[in-house]
C-alpha cells in the first residue's frame, strides 16, 4: 500500500514541508537527507518534480567503428562501457544520445553536435587508428576520449592502466615459477594495445625475467580464424614458452584452443592469461585467467570529468588511468617439470 507524504515523513523523522521540498526538487533539505526521503518517495510509486528539461544536460555516446572489424573482432567493452555511461547519466539526470560514426560521417556528427546544444560527448576511440587528433582538440563542447590516447594532443582521455595489467599477470606468472613467457598481440592498431606491449616489455625487465622475441607473437586480428592464425605461427618457432598472456580475451581464447588443437595442455604445459576479463573467459575450459578492467567505470568517470567541465567552465585537461586487477581461474599452474 502506497505511504502518504505525512507516513513518510513519519518515518523519515522529518516534517512533511521536508518531503514536499524533497518531492518539489527544491532547496533547503541535507544532502543525507534528501537522499533517504527520495528513497522513501521512490519505493512508494511517487515521481520527483524535476526541474523543466530546458535545464538538462545533453550527452552523446559516440561510438567510433572501423568498418574493416566484424563482430566477432569486438567484445563486451564497448557495451559495458556504454552501461557505465548511462548509469551515471541516470545518477546525474542528463539525457543521454548515442550514435555511431565511421570516419566518412564523424565530422558531420560532431557538427551536428555542435549545432543542437549537446553539452558533453564521450569519444569511445577503440577503433579510431587515424593521427588526425586536432579534430579533437580545443573543441568547443567538453569532450573526453575513452580507449585511445592520443599523443601530444590536449584532449581529456579515460584509458585502462595496461602497465598495472601487465605487472599483475607477469607477477603471477613469476611466482608460479614460469621465466619463459610469451606476449601475443596484433599486428592491427586498436585501443591501447601498442602501448600494452610496450608494457608488458616493460614488466618483464621490472621483474628481471628475460624478452626472448621469439615468443611475441603478432596475430592477424582481421583475419577470421586466429586459432589457425596462431598454429602457423607457432611452426615457425623452434621452441614455446611455458606461459602467454594475451592482449584481450578473443586471442587469449584463441590460443587456448589452438594449444589444445595442437595436443598440448592448458594449463599443464602452457599457462595463459588473457586480458579484459570478459565473458569469453568462460567459453574455454578450463575457464580462463584474465585481467580484470572495469569498463563500467570508465564509462562512469567519463561522466564524471565531463560534469566537471560543464559545470566549472574551465578547459584544463586530465589524463586518467583506471588500475586492474587479476581473476585467477583455471589457466594458470606452475611449469610442468621434465
Amino acid at each position: 500500500m502506497k505511504m502518504t507524504v505525512r507516513k513518510i515523513a513519519e518515518a523519515a523523522g522529518v516534517s512533511p514541508a521536508a518531503v514536499s521540498l524533497v518531492l518539489n526538487d527544491k532547496p533547503g533539505v541535507r544532502p543525507e537527507l534528501r537522499t533517504q526521503i527520495t528513497d522513501l518517495l521512490l519505493q512508494n510509486g511517487y515521481s520527483i518534480r524535476k526541474k523543466e528539461e530546458a535545464a538538462q544536460k545533453r550527452i552523446l555516446y559516440l561510438y567510433y567503428r572501423d568498418p574493416s572489424w566484424t563482430p566477432y573482432m569486438r567484445n563486451e567493452f564497448s557495451t559495458r562501457v556504454m552501461e557505465g555511461v548511462e548509469h551515471a547519466c541516470r545518477q546525474k539526470q542528463y539525457s543521454l544520445s548515442i550514435a555511431n560514426a565511421s570516419y566518412e560521417t564523424l565530422n558531420q556528427i560532431l557538427e551536428d553536435a555542435r549545432n543542437t546544444n549537446c553539452d558533453g560527448i564521450v569519444f569511445l576511440g577503440t577503433e579510431y587508428k587515424h593521427r588526425d587528433y586536432h579534430r579533437f582538440e580545443n573543441f568547443p563542447i567538453p569532450l573526453v576520449v575513452v580507449d585511445r590516447v592520443f599523443s601530444g594532443c590536449s584532449v581529456n582521455c579515460f584509458n585502462v592502466d595496461g602497465e598495472m595489467g601487465c605487472y599483475q599477470a607477469l607477477s603471477h606468472l613469476k611466482e608460479l615459477g614460469h621465466t619463459n613467457i610469451g606476449y601475443v598481440t596484433s599486428q592491427q592498431e586498436y585501443g591501447t594495445h601498442l602501448d600494452t606491449e610496450i608494457n608488458f616489455i616493460h614488466m618483464l625487465e621490472k621483474l628481471e625475467l628475460p624478452f626472448q622475441k621469439e615468443f611475441l607473437y603478432h596475430l592477424d586480428y582481421f583475419q577470421k580464424d586466429l586459432q589457425k592464425n596462431f598454429l602457423e605461427l607457432l611452426s615457425q618457432r623452434s621452441s614455446l614458452p611455458t606461459a602467454i598472456v594475451a592482449g584481450n580475451d578473443i586471442m587469449a581464447a584463441a590460443v587456448v584452443f589452438a594449444l589444445i588443437q595442437k595436443g598440448l595442455k592448458v594449463p599443464e604445459d602452457i599457462s595463459v592469461v588473457g586480458f579484459d576479463d570478459s565473458n569469453v573467459c568462460h567459453m574455454t575450459s578450463p575457464a580462463m585467467t584474465s585481467v580484470h578492467i572495469s569498463a563500467e567505470r570508465l564509462g562512469e568517470l567519463s561522466i564524471e570529468r565531463l560534469h566537471y567541465l560543464m559545470t566549472s567552465g574551465t578547459h584544463d585537461v586530465q589524463r586518467t588511468y583506471l588500475g586492474t586487477s587479476l581473476s585467477l581461474r583455471g589457466t594458470t599452474a606452475p611449469p610442468r617439470k621434465d
